[in-house]
């Protein structure tokens, strides 16, 4: 028989467009070195965080368009950051 741990479980879904752009709201910048898992167990506080879930459009690069190459580079760097925290994207 299995022990069922007592310490509830909590799930963490978050809209990467809309964090990114109310972090950017209030001045945090640098949005690369956030501690987004830190972030997301300070919301869950006494449950036991079993998940989190980053989502996010993703990035096409057109040609002749350096900004879309700018973009697209900052958004792996983004999400290879989020995945070395543990959280999927």
């Amino acid at each position: 028989m299995s022990k069922k741990s007592s310490k509830p479980r909590a799930v963490v879904f978050v809209d990467g467009s809309n964090f990114y752009h109310r972090l950017k709201d209030l001045g945090i910048r640098g949005s690369l070195k956030f501690s987004y898992m830190g972030f997301f167990k300070s919301l869950v506080k006494t449950e036991k965080l079993i998940r989190s879930v980053y989502f996010v459009g993703a990035i096409r690069t057109e040609r002749n368009n350096p900004k879309s190459y700018e973009l697209f580079r900052s958004q792996n760097i983004l999400v290879g950051n989020l995945i070395g925290q543990g959280i999927e994207v």
